[in-house]
């Protein structure tokens, strides 16, 4: 008899945990079909973002940046005026630019800051300008024009132009386009003038510039590493939680897509910005 009552309590329980483990997988189904209707619903709405902002863009507001597209300052203000997305509070840090020599010489850099607002959301954008810009602080055969040669004023609005243009694609999600995703709205790489600079002579396009940031792997975690110079200042890369290593000759985080994609914006928005 024993024995009976104690089968039954274990078929009993046997029941109770499928019971539980069939109530648990149904709860993780409908996590993964609500995760999966959340991630549907947010590719519709990139996809219509997308839409809004290319009929407020021309063919001319874009150009080719080492095989991928660039939306210029141009198209930046016109998609910005259609979001009804705002900036405020522009800073530079430090106020003046910093200061470097290398073996090319005496250079600055500025960095901009600014608020991005659209709608409730509010975050932080930046971009960088350096005196050795290939607009404004290049000469005609690929060297840099001396120092008082400079427009400061020009390096500086570029810091500017370029945190705005950076701020207002990451609102709108207008980062990592392909040529592709492009052509459903006409418009194409065909004709597009390409980021190119004369030196010796010679027309060189920019395929893809060596970029001054990296990756690495330790113990399981991902570093990101950035070298200051014409990119990046000492004091953004202390803003954005970057540390110097021991040896004195990068600076170091924790790796994250966001910190990462600053780092990105504002070396693609250096390089490939124009004389706006």
């Amino acid at each position: 008899m024993a024995n009976k009552a104690k089968k039954l309590e274990q078929q009993e329980e046997t029941r109770s945990t499928a019971v539980v483990e069939v109530g648990t997988t149904a709860a993780a189904m409908r996590d993964s079909e609500d995760a999966l209707e959340i991630l549907n619903r947010r590719n519709e709405l990139f996809e219509q973002v997308l839409a809004v902002a290319m009929k407020a863009t021309k063919a001319s507001d874009w150009k080719d940046f080492g095989g991928k597209p660039y939306l210029e300052s141009t198209g930046c203000e016109k998609v910005a005026l259609r979001f009804g997305i705002s900036t405020k509070q522009p800073r530079y840090d430090p106020p003046n630019g910093e200061e470097f020599e290398d073996s090319k010489g005496k250079y600055y850099v500025y960095t901009c800051w600014m608020t991005i607002v659209f709608g409730k959301q509010e975050f932080d954008a930046m971009g960088t300008c350096s005196s050795r810009d290939k607009f404004f602080g290049q000469t005609s055969g690929g060297g840099y024009k001396p120092l008082a040669d400079v427009d400061r004023p020009n390096i500086k609005k570029k810091a500017y132009t370029n945190a705005f243009q950076n701020g207002i694609k990451r609102a709108l999600g207008l980062r990592g386009l392909s040529w592709e995703d492009l052509e459903a709205y006409k418009i194409t790489k065909a004709g597009k003038g390409s980021v190119s600079f004369k030196k010796k002579g010679e027309e060189v396009k920019a395929e893809g510039p060596r970029k001054p940031f990296w990756t690495s792997e330790w113990k399981g975690k991902t570093f990101l590493w950035a070298k200051v110079g014409e990119h990046f200042t000492e004091a953004m890369l202390k803003k954005l939680g970057f540390k110097l290593n021991e040896k004195g000759t990068a600076y170091f985080a924790d790796h994250t897509t966001e910190l990462e994609n600053h780092l990105l914006d504002a070396f693609e928005s250096a390089e490939a910005g124009g004389a706006k």
